[in-house]
C-alpha cells in the first residue's frame, strides 16, 4: 500500500513485504507500528486489523520464547581431577645434595617412577585437570587467550602462597607400608620452621600436626575441597616415595638395604610445584611454581592477595634439570611390572566383592510368613492337586471309551 510519501505493507504483512520492506523485523513490530495509523485509516478494518495484530503479535512472542536459550537452574559441575596432575613438594634444582642421594636410592632400589616422578612428597594427588594442548587449540590460537592455569586456580595457589612461609625439609628415616601382596619403601620429610635447631624435638616419630608441610596440605585442601585423597586416613602423611615391592617383606628387605649407607639430608623449601604429564609414557613436568611468603607480609583475609604475584606459570611445562631425558628398557619394565600387579589386585578385589554380594544376599534372614498367607499358599497347591487329578482322570476315561 502507498499512502502518500509513506509506503505501508500490506495487511494483512505477506511475506514479500517483509522481507522487501523491513528485513530482519518480525510481523509483529509491524503490526504494531502500523497501530497508531489505524485509527486515521478510514478503509483498514478495524476488526480485521486487530485479529491480524494480535495473531501475529502471538505468533512472534512464541517464536522469541523459543529462541531464547534455556537457562538452566542446575548447579555447575564440579571441576574433573586427574592423576596427571599433582602439587607436591619437590627438593628445588640448588638443593643438589638432596638430589643426589635420592636418585642413588631409586636407582638402587629400581624405582619403577624413576623416570615418571621426580623425587617427591604429594600435598593435593590427584590435582585439577590443566586445560590440554588440544582443547586449548579449539578455544584460540593464541595461548594467551585460554591459559593453562585459569584465575579461580591461579587465585587460590596465591593465597597459599602469601599464607605460608618457607621451611626446612629433614629426610633421616626410611618407613613401609603395604602387606602381602604390595609393599612401598618411603622417605619420611620431617618439615620445621626456619629458626628451629632441629625438626625432632616434637618426639614423635612421624608426622606431627604443627609441622609446617602438614600445615601447607591443610591450606591447600581449603582452597580445593574436592581433593582430600591425600587424608584417606584422616590425617595427612608426608613422604616421599622410594621403591615399589610386590609383598611387605621385599619393601622391609630394601630398607634394611638402604640404611646401611643412608645419611639424613636437609634442604629448604621455599616454593612449591604444580607437575603435569601428558599420557601414560609421559613425565611429570612443572606447569606452575608457587613461592612461599618471600618476604610479604602476614595475609589476615583469606580471600586477599599479595602484592606481587607468587605464581610463576611454565607454558609449555618444563623440565627439573637433572631428570632422565628418556625412560630407559629397566625402568619401563619395572613399570609394567607394578601396572600388572596392580590390574591383578583389582581385579581380585573385585571378584571379592560380588562374591561378598552373592553370599550377602543368600544368607539374609528369611522373613516367616504370616498365617494367612501359609493357609492361602496351602489352599492354593491343594486345588492345583485336585485339578491334576481330575484332569488324569478324565483322561483315563477318554482312553477306556475310545478303546470301546
Amino acid at each position: 500500500l502507498n499512502f502518500g510519501a509513506v509506503r505501508l505493507p500490506c495487511v494483512p504483512p505477506c511475506h514479500q513485504c517483509t522481507s522487501a520492506t523491513m528485513p530482519g523485523v518480525s510481523r509483529a513490530a509491524i503490526v504494531l507500528s502500523l497501530l497508531p495509523l489505524s485509527s486515521s485509516l478510514s478503509f483498514v478494518r478495524p476488526s480485521l486489523f486487530s485479529r491480524t495484530s494480535a495473531r501475529a503479535m502471538s505468533t512472534s512472542l512464541d517464536d522469541d520464547a523459543q529462541n531464547e536459550p534455556e537457562q538452566s537452574t542446575s548447579p555447575p559441575p564440579e571441576p574433573r581431577k586427574s592423576h596427571c596432575t599433582t602439587v607436591c613438594v619437590v627438593p628445588p634444582p640448588s638443593a643438589t645434595v638432596a638430589w643426589e642421594a635420592l636418585t642413588r636410592a631409586r636407582l638402587e632400589l629400581r624405582d619403577p617412577g624413576f623416570f615418571r616422578w621426580p623425587p617427591h612428597a604429594n600435598l593435593l594427588y590427584p590435582f585439577l585437570e590443566l586445560k590440554s594442548m588440544k582443547k586449548r587449540r579449539e578455544v584460540s590460537s593464541e595461548a594467551e587467550d585460554c591459559p593453562l592455569i585459569d584465575d579461580d586456580m591461579l587465585d587460590a595457589l596465591e593465597r597459599v602462597g602469601a599464607k605460608c612461609h618457607p621451611f626446612k625439609v629433614t629426610i633421616s628415616e626410611l618407613g613401609i607400608f603395604g602387606n602381602k601382596n604390595r609393599g612401598v619403601l618411603w622417605a619420611y620429610p620431617r618439615s620445621y620452621a626456619v629458626g628451629e635447631k632441629t625438626g625432632t624435638e616434637h618426639g614423635t616419630p612421624f608426622c606431627h600436626r604443627d609441622e609446617p608441610m602438614i600445615q601447607l596440605q591443610a591450606s591447600l585442601e581449603a582452597e580445593f575441597p574436592t581433593c582430600t585423597e591425600q587424608r584417606k586416613s584422616r590425617s595427612f602423611h608426608p613422604h616421599i616415595t622410594l621403591s615399589h615391592y610386590a609383598s611387605i617383606e621385599d619393601a622391609l628387605s630394601a630398607k634394611e638395604q638402604i640404611e646401611t649407607w643412608w645419611t639424613p639430608i636437609q634442604y629448604t623449601a621455599s616454593e612449591i610445584y604444580v607437575l603435569r604429564r601428558v599420557g601414560d609414557e609421559g613425565q611429570f613436568e612443572i606447569a606452575a611454581t608457587v613461592s612461599l611468603g618471600m618476604g610479604q607480609s602476614p595475609v589476615t583475609d583469606d580471600k586477599a592477595l599479595p602484592s606481587q604475584s607468587l605464581v610463576q606459570i611454565h607454558d609449555p611445562p618444563i623440565s627439573f634439570p637433572d631428570m632422565p631425558e628418556t625412560e630407559e628398557e629397566w625402568v619401563h619394565e619395572e613399570r609394567m611390572k607394578l601396572k600388572a600387579r596392580r590390574n591383578s589386585s583389582w581385579k581380585t578385589r573385585r571378584r571379592k566383592r560380588a562374591g561378598r554380594k552373592r553370599r550377602n544376599g543368600r544368607n539374609k534372614e528369611r522373613i516367616p510368613d504370616a498365617p494367612e498367607i501359609i493357609a492361602q499358599k496351602r489352599a492354593e497347591r491343594k486345588a492345583k492337586r485336585e485339578a491334576l487329578a481330575a484332569q488324569a482322570d478324565a483322561e483315563d476315561v477318554d482312553a477306556a471309551t475310545s478303546k470301546s
